[in-house]
């Protein structure tokens, strides 16, 4: 499992996906950061 950045909810990780471009983006800080995968 992650390790939180301290404060954040239990369930603050969030997997993002375009559906017309299939892009998937990763944000573990509650859509404040956002990684492409």
């Amino acid at each position: 499992m992650y390790s939180r950045a301290q404060g954040a909810a239990r369930d603050a990780y969030r997997i993002v996906v375009n559906r017309s471009t299939g892009v998937v983006w990763f944000s573990p800080n509650h859509y404040t950061d956002f990684y492409r995968l």
